[in-house]
């Protein structure tokens, strides 16, 4: 009977139920999506094939899955929107971060290219910004 059953359904099915009791498993086990635990929850739902019942539910879990995986960026525009008290070289920096980010949102403009260009330019800022902060530490 059970193989009955199971003959009925496609492969997609198997895998996305199989993604799903897994997915289960390590959201009541207090993994997060970034624990590399999910890796087998994300090669599961890519093994259900665009035919199957279950693709949309598939492709939905793993978008959410891969954008709870994403780093959070904050918007450089607004970061330092006030850089008269910034040192000279990090307010400079800043401000070619937000030409950058407007350059970003125009049609066709953000590209991967792109998009790890202003996450560099942005990491700069930081990094400019930190040894500003610590630059009359005695330490």
């Amino acid at each position: 009977m059970l193989l009955a059953l199971s003959a009925c359904r496609d492969g997609g099915e198997l895998h996305y139920e199989q993604a799903r009791r897994l997915q289960v498993e390590l959201v009541s086990s207090g993994e997060r999506p970034s624990s590399p635990k999910f890796d087998a929850v994300l090669a599961e739902l890519k093994l259900v094939s665009p035919d199957s019942k279950r693709f949309a539910e598939a492709e939905r879990l793993r978008l959410a899955i891969e954008s709870l995986r994403a780093p959070v960026r904050r918007a450089l525009a607004v970061a330092h929107a006030d850089d008269a008290a910034l040192p000279l070289e990090v307010a400079a920096q800043a401000r070619a971060c937000v030409r950058l980010a407007q350059l970003l949102g125009v049609d066709g403009g953000a590209t991967a290219a792109a998009i790890k260009a202003l996450d560099d330019c942005r990491k700069r800022v930081d990094a400019l910004d930190e040894a500003a902060a610590h630059h009359d530490d005695p330490h």
